[in-house]
């Protein structure tokens, strides 16, 4: 209804205007209408919350997009915009502009573990060397921290400076800069376990190798430990080639191989990236 309003009447007396339960019957009208309108507003903001917790409640726990790291330098380090959602807070935390990093003090030799989390009610990330743990599926929070969404690592050299990397397509983690040597000259002739812990963060599932066999007359297999090579085997270098392929690994990130005879040189395995979980 359209809005009553009092007649005060003319001044000084009110002369001619509402008499007290005319006035009273105009508040009256006046404060239902309105009381009506508020509650229904109530009621609309309530449905909207429940839609909205009820859109929140569908995400999966382990839900992440975007926040990847990308090198900058020496002591420097951009993370992308994006989301993950934070078992803590038991909803999916936005970040809508790039975090950046920068003059970050390292340890030489170190891997580093990246983590999203809120920092006084902001988007921020933490970059520690605490490893991170599973908590649903691949998906990972800090060791003893689940309000720190894993979001990926990386490491430093001997000088104490991030090593130089990109990630590609889906969770594809090279480094630009050096090779990782995990075998030199292997000449073993039965499966033989050889680990590349030291070369990956322990979310990294499978590796990217370079294989070189430097006999020319023998090949190698490789696949994983426990295997019975040569006829299990996920990869064969021919003798005096090299190429480069990915490697699955183990849990406790080893990969196989053997020779199929014995000879001058050995094969040569060297870690260039990885593939990993967050």
């Amino acid at each position: 209804m359209a809005q009553q309003t009092i007649n005060f009447g003319t001044a000084p007396d009110g002369s001619g205007g509402d008499n007290r339960r005319a006035a009273l019957e105009k508040l009256q009208g006046n404060d239902t209408e309105l009381y009506g309108l508020v509650g229904a507003a109530q009621t609309g903001a309530t449905a909207a919350q429940a839609t909205a917790n009820s859109a929140v409640a569908q995400i999966s726990p382990s839900y992440i997009d975007g926040l990847r790291p990308q090198y900058v330098g020496p002591q420097a380090v951009t993370f992308s915009a994006g989301a993950s959602y934070i078992p803590s807070l038991g909803t999916v935390v936005l970040s809508n502009a790039a975090i950046a990093k920068s003059g970050l003090a390292l340890a030489a030799n170190t891997t580093y573990h990246c983590y999203h989390f809120v920092n006084a009610g902001a988007s921020d990330i933490r970059i520690v060397t605490t490893a991170p743990s599973a908590y649903r599926g691949n998906a990972c929070t800090m060791t003893g921290d689940n309000s720190s969404r894993y979001i990926g690592s990386f490491r430093t050299n001997a000088s104490a400076q991030i090593r130089p990397f990109v990630i590609g397509a889906g969770n594809d983690f090279f480094y630009t800069d050096a090779f990782t040597t995990v075998l030199t000259a292997g000449a073993a002739t039965s499966a033989t376990t050889v680990s590349l812990a030291g070369a990956l963060p322990s979310t990294a599932r499978a590796a990217r190798v370079v294989l070189r066999n430097a006999n020319p007359s023998v090949y190698a297999t490789l696949g994983l430990p426990g295997s019975t090579l040569p006829a299990n085997y996920l990869a064969v270098c021919s003798g005096g080639t090299y190429f480069t392929t990915t490697l699955a690994c183990d849990s406790s990130q080893g990969i196989a191989y053997a020779m199929s005879g014995t000879g001058t040189g050995g094969l040569y395995i060297d870690v260039v990236g990885y593939q990993f979980e967050r």
